[in-house]
């Protein structure tokens, strides 16, 4: 759907032609589902900013946004139409290239591995290796993989025009996986001072507070980091606990994090689809692996993944973060309409409060994801 690909007309053998690059069914489907979250949280956070204003009860206003969800499905379902059906036009058409098989490319191939291969070695096995060598071969590894991707943009071979559904499995296996995962973990986090008790005070007090319920009964201004306009995703979770009757905090600990990692990891699966779709597969590992490796540290892009995704702000870095590049390319491809609609849900759903510790992270979540097309450029 994002990207395209090159081909030659039969008829000349000459001419480029290009095809539009889409999911299979099974990741339109997930797309589709995706898309509609976004507008979903988008559409509660403006539901929930109103009940703020008028204390309405918070069963109501879940009411209200349930009864919203099948209207904005269709809308989706209209702009993916229309813009299916538009041709796309000559931005949407740029090449994704696939590594052509000359000698050449396989030689270039082998020596970029080989280098990294030496250097990592020197690195790992000799106590006072000189460390000039050990850089050589790591600079050599990066260089090649450079000129390699620049040659093989110009020697590109065809590529399927749809990506196999056997792709899209595999990536919504990983994020069922870590989906599960998550109900695993066992790791309590300071912030969930301000937004499990949120949710918690959201449920037993059928509506949003407005002030502190941390330490007084709404008798005092929320305290710093707990501000108006903040967090209508903890609010969101107490309400739909009080909706449906269980406790808030279990809506956080144990429907939240599922959800949300599933989210966030098919995000990841659909910007490297657009980004390096000649090995989205290889890089889609490669940042999975990344995101439970760096998990174990604090402040790194794997402490905002799955270990506390049931707070607002590591969904905006983990899920929403992902993708904003993501609807800029369709904002400039085929798809301007939904990427328009999308992106201005996705803005809308993050306003939850982030430190500046959170944009930082939200920075490295980036780099890391764009790290991973190293393999693939």
């Amino acid at each position: 759907m994002l990207g395209t690909s090159r081909g030659r007309r039969p008829e000349t053998g000459e001419t480029p032609v290009t095809r539009p690059f889409v999911p299979s069914g099974l990741g339109r489907a997930l797309d589709f589902v995706s898309d509609l979250g976004v507008l979903a949280f988008a559409v509660w956070t403006l539901i929930a900013y109103v009940g703020m204003a008028t204390q309405a009860k918070a069963t109501l206003l879940v009411a209200v946004w349930l009864a919203t969800v099948p209207l904005l499905g269709v809308i989706l379902v209209a702009l993916a139409t229309r813009a299916h059906g538009a041709p796309a036009s000559e931005a949407a058409h740029q090449p994704h290239p696939r590594a052509a098989g000359s000698q050449t490319t396989i030689g270039l191939a082998i020596a970029g591995v080989a280098a990294g291969l030496v250097s990592a070695m020197l690195a790992a096995t000799v106590a006072h290796a000189v460390w000039v060598l050990v850089w050589a071969g790591a600079v050599t590894a990066v260089a090649v993989a450079v000129i390699r991707g620049r040659w093989r943009s110009e020697e590109s071979r065809d590529l399927e025009p749809t990506l196999a559904w056997r792709a899209h499995a595999f990536a919504a296996c990983v994020g069922l996986s870590f989906a599960v995962m998550s109900l695993f973990v066992n790791r309590p986090n300071g912030d969930d001072t301000f937004y499990v008790n949120r949710a918690t005070g959201t449920a037993q007090l059928n509506r949003i507070p407005v002030r502190d319920i941390i330490f007084t009964d709404e008798r005092i201004n929320p305290i710093s980091g707990a501000g108006l306009p903040v967090d209508s995703f903890s609010a969101l979770e107490g309400a739909v606990g009080r909706f449906i009757g269980i406790h808030g905090a279990s809506v956080a600990y144990y429907v939240t994090p599922p959800l949300m990692t599933f989210f966030a990891t098919w995000a990841l699966w659909r910007l490297l689809r657009a980004w390096a779709p000649s090995s989205v597969v290889l890089c889609f590992a490669l940042g999975c692996v990344y995101w439970a490796f760096s998990a174990q540290s604090a402040l790194t892009p794997g402490s905002y993944f799955l270990n506390r995704i049931w707070q607002g702000k590591v969904v905006l870095v983990a899920w929403l973060v992902l993708l904003f590049p993501l609807f800029h390319l369709m904002a400039n491809g085929a798809n301007p309409a939904l990427a328009r609609a999308a992106t201005a849900a996705a803005s809308s759903s993050a306003a939850t409060p982030a430190s500046g510790r959170t944009v930082a992270s939200a920075r490295w979540r980036a780099r890391s994801s764009g790290s991973a097309l190293v393999l693939a450029r």
